[in-house]
């Protein structure tokens, strides 16, 4: 008895390793749509170089494989083998310009040096970006300004001489953000950030004696349900801020303050 098409996608749904998706997209002309659909709807968290680099150039080379994506997570570190000549970096934009469909992006370079220029032309509507890149603040203030589904915000770091870019009211979705202080001080005010994740980093103000602007941030502080404070580096004292936490739900802290 033949088995009924409308079930193919929740079982092949169901299906995560990627060999297994791979050998269903051989297998037959029905499992074929189905499998190529979960087999490319996310590529996340590998580190294999050659993988990479075959997926990249089936994104470029097929635009209805490209379509299917929805997300790509890829954070280079000791694992991947990626030198400045790597084949890698000329695909990686081209196929990025390709995925017109991608909701979640997340990446960061070995050490989380900037790559200007990676995002520039991008179609692709973001609900989740995740840039773990240092010292990109140009970069992202121009391509945030064109991504107005944004629903959560994550940054490896940003000055605060940088301004977050000025299209609030174009971002009406957008609830949470991750970052340092330079994030926090620039994202935080004139939006409805209800999820905070502050992970300091070394030079961050630890209280109003350094540099941390409590009172202008009071507003914004009023707003947030759920609050991670913490993390590798020194983090202000909860003290210094508590008082304006009036809507807090959930609060986690990490990592020890100046005391």
């Amino acid at each position: 008895m033949a088995f009924p098409v409308e079930l193919y996608q929740p079982v092949v749904g169901y299906v995560r390793d990627r060999v297994t998706l791979r050998n269903l997209l051989l297998a037959s002309r029905s499992l074929n749509v189905e499998a190529e659909w979960s087999l490319y709807f996310k590529f996340e968290h590998v580190h294999n170089a050659q993988t990479q680099v075959l997926f990249l150039q089936r994104v470029i080379d097929c635009p209805r494989v490209a379509r299917h994506v929805n997300s790509y997570r890829f954070e280079i570190d000791w694992r991947t083998n990626l030198d400045s000549n790597h084949i890698f970096w000329k695909l990686l934009p081209q196929a990025l310009h390709a995925m017109g469909n991608l909701k979640i992006l997340q990446f960061r370079t070995h050490g989380g040096m900037p790559i200007n220029g990676l995002l520039d032309g991008c179609t692709f509507q973001l609900e989740y970006c995740h840039w773990h890149c240092h010292s990109d603040e140009m970069q992202m203030q121009a391509f945030l300004q064109t991504q107005r589904k944004l629903k959560s915000l994550s940054l490896g770091g940003w000055d605060t001489s940088f301004s977050a870019p000025s299209n609030h009211s174009e971002q009406p979705d957008l609830r949470e953000v991750t970052g340092c202080y330079g994030v926090i001080h620039a994202f935080l005010p004139g939006r409805d950030i209800t999820h905070v994740r502050w992970v300091p980093d070394l030079d961050d103000p630890w209280d109003i004696n350094t540099g941390l602007d409590a009172e202008g941030l009071a507003p914004a502080f009023q707003k947030l349900k759920f609050l991670k404070l913490g993390g590798y580096f020194m983090r202000p004292h909860l003290c210094s801020i508590s008082e304006h936490l009036t809507s807090l739900v959930f609060l986690e802290l990490m990592g020890y303050d100046k005391v």
